[in-house]
């Protein structure tokens, strides 16, 4: 095995030259890229097979054992909130309090917020529907709106569990969630809004037409309220935060902060964020998740 740095440098440089080929060129799906990536590193490194393998075997179970729950149940509450139109209600509210002309912004904090507990994939196809609404009645270029809503889920995904790379690399070298999710936020906030401007800046150039599809979004009984639809993104966040500040240094807790610290571990803080989703739609059986964006080939966008 060779134990020069700047050898062991240059095959992690090719490992990650092999995934972004594969993965942007070839469309290969990441799992077998990074298997590729793995078996490269391993063998050029000296190690034989069949350990390359173990290591691999032995890795996949760790990350699995650390996040499986926390990626299965922040999956879980994204797909609540789409379900529960917490996230059209979000958005609403945003571009009612900013106005018309700082749509782009509102679709940023849009993405900002939803991709706190939403995979960056999941958000924008989530939010696809509401983007292109939002768009079609403020006037803005579509090409400017759908940059602000990436670069703000994006910002999120790259830097804050419960998403995959965070998680990983906090369960990894050991950092607290809590810490992480908080300074995450802070260093994301100044990522999302670069993104923003620069989604004006570049895009004004492009169309702003949307041929009328009908989008129309649909006002129901079971719709949530706004604190509704924010208390199962607020709530886990809160939870984590305060367990991080709680359990910072040596102390003696009585059992009621012992009750806050179990909260705020990251399983059970997004499990509290699902039934709280839960509790955004009064009627599972009458309504579908397709009934808050309906076709109305003939009546226009009904009033925010």
């Amino acid at each position: 095995m060779t134990d020069s740095l700047a050898y062991i440098l240059l095959l992690l440089t090719a490992g990650i030259v092999l995934i972004v080929l594969l993965t942007t060129r070839y469309k290969v799906p990441a799992f077998f890229a990074l298997f590729a990536a793995c078996l490269v590193v391993g063998l050029g490194i000296g190690l034989p097979l069949t350990d390359v393998i173990t290591v691999m075997k032995e890795g996949f179970g760790n990350i699995m054992k650390s996040l499986g729950l926390v990626i299965i149940l922040g999956t879980a509450l994204g797909v609540l909130l789409e379900y529960t139109s917490s996230t059209a209600i979000m958005a609403a509210w945003l571009l009612k309090k900013l106005g018309s002309g700082r749509a782009p912004l509102a679709m940023s904090i849009t993405g900002f917020i939803v991709g706190l507990p939403i995979f960056c994939d999941s958000g924008y196809i989530v939010l696809s529907g509401l983007n292109r609404f939002m768009a079609k009645r403020t006037g803005v270029p579509v090409a400017v709106m759908s940059v602000s809503l990436a670069t703000g889920l994006y910002a999120v995904h790259c830097l804050i569990p419960p998403h995959p790379g965070a998680s990983g690399a906090a369960a990894t070298i050991g950092v607290d969630f809590g810490k992480l999710i908080l300074i995450g936020i802070a260093v994301a906030m100044p990522g999302m809004i670069a993104g923003n401007l620069w989604a004006k800046y570049a895009g004004i150039k492009f169309p702003g037409i949307i041929t009328d599809d009908g989008l129309e979004v649909k006002e129901t009984n079971s719709a949530p309220s706004l604190i509704n639809a924010c208390l199962p993104v607020f709530v886990p966040i809160i939870l984590v935060g305060v367990k991080s500040f709680l359990s910072a240094g040596q102390h003696i807790y009585a059992n009621w902060l012992k009750f806050m610290l179990a909260l705020g571990d990251p399983v059970m803080a997004l499990l509290i964020g699902v039934l709280l989703a839960f509790n955004c739609k009064r009627d599972w059986k009458k309504m579908s998740s397709g009934e808050y964006y309906r076709k109305q080939p003939k009546k226009r966008v009904a009033s925010w």
